[in-house]
């Protein structure tokens, strides 16, 4: 797992390696302990394109303040998504989806902020572009002899800087008539200037308001990547053949003691998870992009 160091700092990483017998298959729950797995996916392997490994850094159930008893939980996920010698992550999508079975769409948990928040853009660059326009005109054929034939070329050229980044999109999914938002994507595109893919390490965070404070819940995750247009095809047949990867959904258990707050950039504390978000924003520095200074984002 990579620490809050190594978020901010570059380094080079190597292709992750997996045994080649487990690299496509879905991620299960734990056979002792099925509730809050750590491991959201691992997919690839040594011969693989590509290689994704989800984690769920830090789970913290309670409530959003001492003025406000709503039952809560706040869920951080770390994503690590690497390139094989000649292949590129142009982009890549990833959501969660939260239920209760059983219940009524408006007693589903809700999300209630998130981070990264809305739109980021980061590593950017800039080009000189010039572009040059002409015109010509003149008398043809059919132009009276007592008109002139004239033709004339007036060409300008007109430049400016073109600025490339990569950006980082996020949004909440709502249930028609009820308060209820059940679910969060995120999406990240790459740098259309250097074409070197997204950055490979990044986290995001999620904070749930819950109806009660004991109803264990399941998030629906999912993860795709846009790896050029073999891969894409590869991974549509795949689909289209019902081979989709589609991992268990993991099961929440207010009942859980908190874990991983250790591995955060700040102090987290389950009576008070109200305090980490500004309306429907979390803390920037629980959705973290890899190489990226979380205060810049504020710009």
């Amino acid at each position: 797992m990579l620490s809050q160091d190594d978020l901010e700092r570059p380094r080079s990483l190597k292709v992750v390696e997996r045994s080649e017998h487990e690299g496509d298959l879905k991620t299960h729950d734990p056979e002792d302990d099925p509730e809050q797995r750590k491991t959201f996916t691992n997919r690839g392997d040594e011969y693989s394109p590509f290689s994704i490994d989800v984690s769920m850094i830090t789970c913290v159930h309670g409530v959003l303040g001492s003025d406000d008893p709503t039952a809560a939980s706040l869920i951080v996920l770390q994503f690590e998504i690497l390139s094989g010698d000649g292949y590129v992550v142009k982009g890549v999508k990833t959501s969660m989806r939260f239920e209760i079975k059983g219940v009524k769409p408006a007693k589903m948990p809700s999300v209630e902020a998130y981070a990264p928040c809305i739109q980021r853009k980061y590593h950017e660059t800039t080009e000189d572009v010039n572009k040059k326009k002409g015109w010509e005109a003149g008398g043809g054929a059919d132009v009276a002899p007592a008109k002139l034939d004239a033709k004339y070329n007036q060409e300008t050229e007109v430049g400016h800087t073109q600025v490339y980044f990569e950006k980082l999109e996020a949004q909440r999914q709502h249930i028609d008539k009820t308060d209820v938002y059940d679910k969060v994507w995120w999406r990240l595109s790459q740098n259309k200037n250097q074409n070197t893919g997204t950055t490979v390490a990044f986290q995001t965070a999620i904070l749930l308001t819950r109806t009660d404070k004991t109803s264990k819940f399941l998030g629906h995750f999912a993860i795709d990547i846009d790896g050029g247009p073999g891969y894409n095809l590869g991974q549509k047949l795949d689909k289209w053949l019902g081979k989709a990867v589609v991992d268990d959904p993991v099961t929440f258990n207010p009942a859980k003691a908190p874990f991983g707050v250790g591995n955060l950039a700040i102090v987290v504390e389950s009576d008070k998870l109200g305090d980490y978000r500004q309306g429907k924003a979390l803390d920037k520095r629980l959705g973290r992009v890899w190489g990226v200074d979380w205060t810049e984002w504020s710009k």
